[in-house]
């Protein structure tokens, strides 16, 4: 069962968007009653009550705290490798498209991480993740060094899958908001359909060439430190260059 957990956890997430749709709890903010005790990790920390948005940034810390551990536990050193590169990879990308204020905005939030929210720079490291861990159920194929272009359609295609949820979900909440005049498909943005899994892609082929090429620990670590950032760039530049092309 502890293998499944990425899953478990995603469902979980599935079920309090659904509920927060069905009974617009995004509206009358029930959730703000619930007291911090009931997430021990911090309990210590905050002492007012939760708000709806915080709940949801905590639940994602806490979501992406639990697929580490067990990341490190399963994996090894492989699991380690994989969330410090899409860590920092969330990090970078994140804080430079709020920086040069392309593709879009968060309202002022909690928890925050250089100049993006927590929850953006963590997003990616988790949601990669429990695609991974769908794809392993789905083709029968483990998370590895080199897995196949199979593997990887995969893990890319719950990626798109995930926008279908995340992108509605976000402006129910009012968290996250798109450029003005953002074209959009069942609520969500159409440039989302091609950002969450041409990123996807591009990580998991850096990984690829870099796992094949590297042996040790930290001369794979050095090279993803090197080349992330401007993976991470380019993806955020080309995706506004294509948007504003495509009048998107």
């Amino acid at each position: 069962m502890l293998k499944r957990l990425p899953l478990a956890l995603m469902t979980a997430m599935l079920v309090i968007g659904l509920l927060i749709e069905l009974f617009e709890f995004g509206k009358i903010q029930w959730i703000s009653k619930i007291p911090i005790m009931l997430l021990p990790f911090f309990a210590l920390l905050i002492s007012k009550n939760v708000t709806m948005l915080l709940f949801v940034e905590l639940f994602a810390l806490i979501s992406f705290l639990l697929c580490v551990a067990h990341a490190i536990y399963f994996r090894r050193s492989l699991g380690a490798i994989y969330f410090v590169s899409t860590f920092y990879m969330g990090f970078v990308r994140e804080n430079f498209v709020l920086i040069r204020q392309i593709l879009y905005g968060f309202i002022r939030l909690t928890l925050i991480l250089g100049k993006a929210p927590l929850i953006a720079t963590i997003v990616w490291a988790y949601s990669i993740y429990v695609s991974i861990s769908w794809a392993e159920e789905v083709g029968g194929e483990k998370f590895s060094e080199k897995n196949s272009w199979k593997f990887i359609a995969l893990v890319c295609l719950f990626m798109i899958a995930l926008a279908f949820f995340y992108e509605p979900f976000l402006k129910l909440i009012g968290m996250a908001r798109w450029e003005t005049g953002t074209r959009v498909f069942l609520d969500t943005p159409l440039i989302a359909l091609v950002g969450y899994p041409t990123m996807t892609l591009l990580y998991l082929c850096l990984w690829r060439w870099i796992m094949t090429r590297y042996i040790r620990t930290a001369s794979r670590l050095i090279v993803f430190l090197i080349l992330i950032p401007p993976v991470a760039i380019f993806h955020a530049l080309a995706l506004q260059a294509m948007k504003t092309f495509l009048r998107w």
